[in-house]
C-alpha cells in the first residue's frame, strides 16, 4: 500500500484509538480524520476526500449503512469498509446493496483488517470469512435500508433515525435544512408506514434493526 489515505468513522473513541494505532503500523498508511457520525464524515468529505472510509455500522445520527449510500452517489471513488458487530445476512446485504467495497465484523482478528484494505484498494470486494458464504451468492443490486418490509425514502430514513435517538422535530428540521412543518410531515408520513404510535415504539424497531444502539448517549425520549 503506498500513500493511502484512510478516515475513521465510529462512534466509540477507543475503537478509533485502537484503529489508528494498528493501521499506523502499516507503511503506506494515513489517518487523515476521525469521526464519530455520518454527518460529520459527509462534511469532512466536502474538504478533502480520503481513498478509504472504515466505518462503524451503528453510528449517531447517521449510521454507517445510510452514509456510504450518500458517500457512493456523490464520491464513488472512496472505498468504503463496514466495520460492525453484526453478522446478520440482513446488515451485510444493505451494506452492499448501497455499494460498500467490503464489511468486516469487529471480532475478526487484527490482521484480517490489514487484509480487508489491501483487497478493497486492489479493486476487489472483501467480506468477512465469519460472514456466511452464501450471502455472496445473494447480493442485491441495489440495498434498501434495514427495514426489509417497509420502503422508506431517503428524508424517511434520516428521520426514522434521528427520532428514535431522542430528537424533537424542531431540531430535526435545523440539521436537515427543513421547514418544522416538512419535518413534521416527514415523521407523520414514517410513523404510519411502520404502524408506530409513538416514539418509544419506534425506537424499540431501530433497536432491535441495529440503527441505534441501547447505551446511545444524549437525548431524551420525550415528545
Amino acid at each position: 500500500m503506498k500513500n493511502l489515505k484512510v478516515l475513521l468513522a465510529d462512534d466509540h473513541n477507543i475503537v478509533r484509538k485502537g484503529l489508528r494505532a494498528l493501521l499506523e503500523k502499516e507503511t503506506g498508511i494515513e489517518i487523515i480524520y476521525e469521526a464519530d457520525n455520518g454527518y460529520e464524515v459527509l462534511e469532512y468529505l466536502s474538504k478533502e476526500l480520503p481513498d478509504l472510509i472504515i466505518m462503524d455500522l451503528s453510528m449517531p445520527k447517521l449510521n454507517g449503512i445510510y452514509t456510504t449510500e450518500k458517500i457512493k452517489i456523490k464520491y464513488p471513488s472512496v472505498k468504503v469498509l463496514i466495520l460492525s458487530r453484526h453478522e446478520a445476512k440482513e446488515y451485510v446485504l444493505s451494506a452492499i446493496g448501497v455499494g460498500a467495497d467490503g464489511y468486516l465484523v469487529k471480532k475478526s482478528a487484527p490482521e484480517e483488517l490489514i487484509t480487508a484494505i489491501k483487497a478493497i484498494v486492489n479493486g476487489d470486494m472483501y467480506m468477512s470469512p465469519a460472514v456466511s458464504r452464501v450471502i455472496l451468492k445473494r447480493l442485491l443490486l441495489k440495498g434498501k435500508y434495514f427495514t426489509k418490509s417497509v420502503e422508506l425514502t431517503g428524508r424517511e430514513n434520516e428521520m426514522f433515525q434521528l427520532l428514535a435517538e431522542g430528537y424533537e422535530t424542531k431540531e430535526i428540521a435545523e440539521m436537515l435544512f427543513i421547514s418544522v412543518d416538512t419535518a413534521s410531515s416527514h415523521r407523520k408520513n414514517l410513523m404510519k408506514k411502520l404502524n408506530v404510535k409513538n416514539i418509544a415504539e419506534l425506537t424499540k424497531i431501530a433497536i432491535k434493526e441495529g440503527i441505534i444502539e441501547m447505551d446511545l448517549p444524549g437525548h431524551n425520549n420525550s415528545h
